[in-house]
């Protein structure tokens, strides 16, 4: 329980997620304005107030803004369902044997881009590395639900697994994806020159949300996808 609260605390608290749940909350409101200006023109009943407001949206003379402090604070209240997602899911703790340390950085809980469309899965496989030599590994989305009640009185649906990297090649896979997700700062226990060309190598990469609009029948379905890239090449 207490591994599986600090892991949801890095999740959703850092700057990295809470510059992405700005970015959500904005563009989750306009997407919305302008869904409804399309609804409700198409049924014969337009918003002359609300078309001017998107037409002002457009031009940037006003623009949303959300605060931080607010999607902090809506971070922290579902804290405890992040919580249960780790707690309930299988974790695998690797152990690290080789000459090539575990990185961290300012936005440690780090995972692969899966692309579009994750090739299907439903989870979202991250690490967390908590020390130089040692990694969690987990993957949520089998038993771990963000859309169930915690019950942190049962024991874990999940269960945890060891496993040892021996290959330099394993522990590098991983610090890549630490590097793509750090927001500002990448931490490492040991000097390597092989280090500063890589931090400059994904430099652009972000971690952020992909917006999903489909239209249906009678209205609209927005979405989002977690992914880690450059943000200007998303569509």
């Amino acid at each position: 329980m207490i591994i599986s609260g600090y892991w949801a605390n890095l999740l959703v608290c850092t700057p990295a997620w809470i510059r992405v749940s700005v970015d959500n909350h904005n563009r989750f409101v306009l997407a919305n304005l302008r869904a409804t200006e399309e609804i409700k023109s198409s049924h014969g009943k337009p918003d002359f107030k609300l078309k001017h407001s998107l037409a002002a949206l457009e031009k940037g003379i006003v623009k949303i803004e959300t605060e931080p402090d607010y999607m902090r604070a809506m971070n922290t209240k579902n804290l405890m369902k992040y919580a249960g997602m780790f707690y309930d899911s299988d974790w695998i703790v690797l152990r690290n044997e080789t000459d090539t340390d575990f990185l961290t950085s300012d936005n440690p809980v780090a995972f692969h881009d899966q692309g579009p469309w994750r090739g299907g899965k439903p989870g979202l496989p991250r690490y967390l590395p908590v020390s130089r030599k040692f990694c969690l590994y987990c993957e949520t989305g089998r038993n771990g639900r963000l859309d169930q009640e915690p019950d942190f009185r049962a024991p874990p649906k999940g269960h945890v697994r060891f496993a040892t990297l021996s290959a330099a090649s394993g522990v590098d896979r991983i610090n890549d994806a630490v590097i793509q997700c750090a927001e500002d700062i990448v931490l490492s226990s040991q000097k390597t020159d092989s280090l500063g060309p890589l931090v400059d190598k994904y430099s652009s990469h972000k971690v952020c949300n992909e917006f999903i609009k489909m239209k249906l029948k009678d209205g609209f379905f927005f979405a989002m996808r977690t992914r880690v890239c450059d943000p200007n090449a998303l569509t």
